[in-house]
């Protein structure tokens, strides 16, 4: 099948030139239409409970499918989880198992952060043009300053005062009164800024060439063994963990010789570290950054590309999330891997908080995830929650199937509750891509594997299941 859309390509761009033009043409379209629709429900979504006695020609907004886009998730000194979504602030309820929304007055901008912080009992945000502040976990909020403008990649909080990273910069203030902003990016010439932390008033900067500490005004590289590219760092209590990848040149080198490694046994006592090793590492420090361990786990599986590495840490206990996933109950001495990971390409890019030593939470482009067994599986959390970005939508046999993130979901009871539909290609682990439709009552639509064959499917005769037309190659 893959032979035959890569040759239906080539004919159509041989046959027709102006196709590729007509298609972006109307790519643009659609992308208009799709980001003025959620923008506009984002501002009116209300929740509104259905009812049977509803007037025929009147709407009722339906309880989901939850699908929304989260700028950040944090977790407070007092265990108070919030989450910011372009339908408002939200914090975790008192039983944990939905979360209620606490605040809608924020202009919000699903293609930018609301990074949040904490100092002196107080929790600041940081929007697109101010920053505002909460005395009570998040209930209300008052303005504080106004922030330079720019795409946002972390806020910080210390006695020096706020801390905000841009991807190609970093500015102060003070936190008192006679706020004024002044950029320090005095080391970080040329540098793309990817994260931004903090051990008591001493802040940390990881960027594509390296990890720095700020020295005055100045930020100084840290002569940590091999940490080029730094893709997460995390703090708990007076430690830094720092999750690296490979810069560009690794990177060409190991894809050019991946096929000769994977080839090779993964055998360590010829001395010999699988692909995951050679692509990432982690690195402990627990001096500020003077001195350094690498406690990168040791994997026996191959994996299927060159991931990057996110990190979830809480006292001792450490998830590294790759295509495989690892965690550690005592600060990186010993690794459990904890296999493949469902879905992975939704953590890269994401927000990642611990709770507790068990309790993780992930916020991504298009939903929260949760997981109460410390990364073992991972679960969707999102009740509550308002806001949905539909794809599509139809109707099959009393059924309703909506395409959400890269996923089939149905419902029996009128959009009541969904549930998704399982999706097996015929040629193992696979995933819903963007394509169905009804014909005759039946549902049909593409699904794709792990190796990016693309199958043809129909619903089962119970509607929640899509099963590979065997007819077709």
């Amino acid at each position: 099948m893959k032979n035959y859309k890569q040759i239906s390509i080539r004919h159509i761009l041989k046959q027709a030139p102006m196709f590729i033009f007509v298609l972006l043409s109307l790519t643009f379209i659609y992308l208009s239409c799709f980001i003025s629709a959620q923008e506009i429900f984002a501002q009116n979504a209300q929740e509104v409970a259905p009812t049977s006695n509803n007037k025929p020609g009147t709407w009722t907004q339906v309880m989901g499918p939850q699908s929304v886009g989260t700028t950040d998730l944090f977790v407070t000194s007092k265990g108070t989880v919030l989450a910011a979504l372009i339908t408002g602030i939200y914090r975790l309820t008192d039983e944990s198992n939905g979360w209620e929304r606490t605040f809608t007055e924020f202009p919000t901008n699903r293609y930018n952060k609301m990074p949040m912080a904490e100092w002196g009992g107080k929790l600041y945000i940081a929007l697109d043009r101010d920053i505002h502040a909460s005395n009570n976990e998040g209930l209300t909020w008052d303005f504080v300053t106004y922030r330079p403008e720019g795409r946002t990649v972390g806020f910080i909080v210390t006695q020096s005062g706020f801390y905000l990273a841009h991807r190609n910069g970093i500015y102060r203030s003070s936190v008192g009164p006679g706020l004024r902003w002044n950029e320090i990016s005095s080391g970080l010439e040329d540098q793309e800024i990817k994260t931004i932390c903090a051990i008591g008033d001493t802040p940390f900067v990881g960027t594509d060439q390296g990890l720095y500490r700020l020295n005055g005004t100045v930020w100084q590289r840290l002569n940590a063994e091999n940490i080029k590219s730094v893709s997460s760092v995390k703090v708990s209590g007076n430690s830094l963990y720092v999750g690296t990848s490979l810069d560009d040149a690794d990177m060409e080198s190991i894809k050019n010789n991946f096929k000769k490694l994977s080839r090779r046994p993964n055998n360590m006592e010829d001395g010999m570290l699988s692909p995951y090793n050679v692509a990432w590492r982690i690195y402990r420090s627990d001096d500020l950054g003077e001195t350094w361990n690498n406690i990168t786990p040791i994997s026996s599986n191959l994996p299927a590309g060159i991931p990057e590495i996110e990190l979830i840490v809480f006292g001792e206990t450490i998830l590294a999330i790759s295509v495989e996933s690892h965690r550690s109950r005592d600060g990186g001495k010993t690794w459990t891997n904890l296999g493949m990971i469902k879905d992975v390409r939704f953590f890269y890019d994401s927000t990642l908080v611990a709770v507790d030593e068990d309790n993780f939470f992930m916020g991504g482009m298009y939903h929260i995830k949760r997981t109460t067994d410390a990364g073992e599986s991972w679960q969707k959390h999102m009740n509550g929650i308002i806001g949905t970005e539909i794809r599509d939508l139809a109707a099959c046999n009393n059924i309703l199937y909506a395409e959400i993130a890269f996923e089939l979901v149905f419902s029996t009871d009128d959009g009541k509750t969904w549930n998704p539909v399982h999706v097996d290609s015929g040629r193992g682990k696979s995933y819903y891509t963007a394509e169905f439709t009804v014909v005759d009552e039946t549902l049909y639509a593409l699904a794709v594997d792990g190796n990016e064959y693309v199958r043809i499917c129909r619903i089962s005769d119970h509607g929640d299941e899509l099963i590979p037309i065997k007819d077709i190659p």
